[in-house]
């Protein structure tokens, strides 16, 4: 990031929760539901933090939170449509880009990722298992705004798939558990296990 280029963070809120059951946001791993903790945690490092998410989520979604709704153009087309509606009512800025379902993504994830050049336009993890960047956990910078527009605009849909095809240096996670996202009910007991042993 630019020493001048402010980083807000973006919460991603706005999945529909399917193979879950329940809204991941809303889930308690840690004595809190995930979207208080991982807004605590942005918020340590960000100007400004925002909840990424659908318009009709609005009525569930607690008055402290500050919300940026997939606008007309994006909705539907999940992540890529929260970080374009996020880019498009605040462009010039960073953002510091989390979804809500890693339960093991803490201060020292964020320190890893601040850590990267500010000369790549995204800072991030690759998944040593697939090889593939982790789009949902990382830091889009200004220098990359331009270009996720356009693969919008010419049917890109996939962040994973957009990253792949550019120069980006994604770093290994220092611990593997930070990228580790959890999607099930079972996959959620588990996790609570681990993390209560």
């Amino acid at each position: 990031m630019a020493p001048n280029t402010p980083l807000y963070g973006l919460l991603l809120a706005g999945g529909e929760s399917v193979r879950m059951g329940s809204p991941k946001h809303s889930l308690n791993y840690h004595g809190v539901p995930e979207l208080e903790r991982m807004h605590q945690l942005l918020s340590a490092h960000c100007v400004s933090v925002y909840i990424g998410c659908r318009e009709e989520q609005l009525v569930n979604l607690p008055e402290i939170y500050v919300p940026i709704c997939d606008l007309t153009p994006f909705a539907g087309n999940g992540p890529i449509g929260s970080i374009l509606s996020a880019w498009t009512v605040f462009p010039d800025v960073d953002w510091l880009v989390a979804g809500c379902d890693y339960p093991f993504f803490n201060q020292s994830a964020i320190g890893q990722l601040l850590s990267a050049s500010a000369d790549e336009s995204w800072s991030g993890f690759v998944n040593a298992s697939t090889g593939s960047p982790e789009p949902l956990l990382g830091i889009y910078r200004t220098t990359l705004r331009a270009t996720l527009f356009e693969a919008f605009r010419n049917g890109a849909r996939s962040l994973r798939a957009i990253l792949e095809s550019l120069p980006v240096n994604a770093a290994t996670p220092a611990d593997p558990q930070w990228i580790r996202s959890v999607d099930t009910l079972d996959a959620y007991r588990k996790t609570l296990q681990t993390i209560n042993a």
